[in-house]
């Protein structure tokens, strides 16, 4: 078996391994590729530091261990929006690379919105 087929099983089962957890390697890649982006868009350096600063305490937030990924709401949902949560946000974030690209894409857009 193959890496990417032993992580399609273990999605489509959703068990999760420590390969699949975002860790301290992912953080690394997304700082180093905040200093890019400060660097491509000419803004102040400073600015993708807080940005990291930003996506830190954003995923510092406490998060009960078994606490579940947010559902996309629907259309037909009178509510809307209630399931989207904090926690649920960094549960998603903490277990799945893409959702921390998004949260770590959005922490540079507030910074940039607030210091630039």
């Amino acid at each position: 078996r193959s890496i990417s087929e032993t992580r399609i099983s273990t999605v489509a089962v959703g068990v999760l391994t420590d390969e699949d957890l975002v860790n301290d390697h992912d953080r690394t890649k997304m700082c180093d590729w905040y200093y890019e982006m400060s660097d491509f868009l000419k803004i102040d350096r400073t600015t993708a530091s807080r940005s990291l600063t930003l996506l830190d305490r954003f995923m510092a937030a406490p998060v009960h261990r078994d606490a579940a990924p947010p559902s996309l709401p629907s259309l037909s949902s009178s509510g809307g929006g209630d399931d989207y949560t904090v926690a649920g946000v960094v549960a998603a974030a903490s277990r799945n690379r893409d959702e921390y690209q998004l949260v770590a894409l959005t922490a540079l857009f507030l910074a940039i919105k607030l210091f630039e």
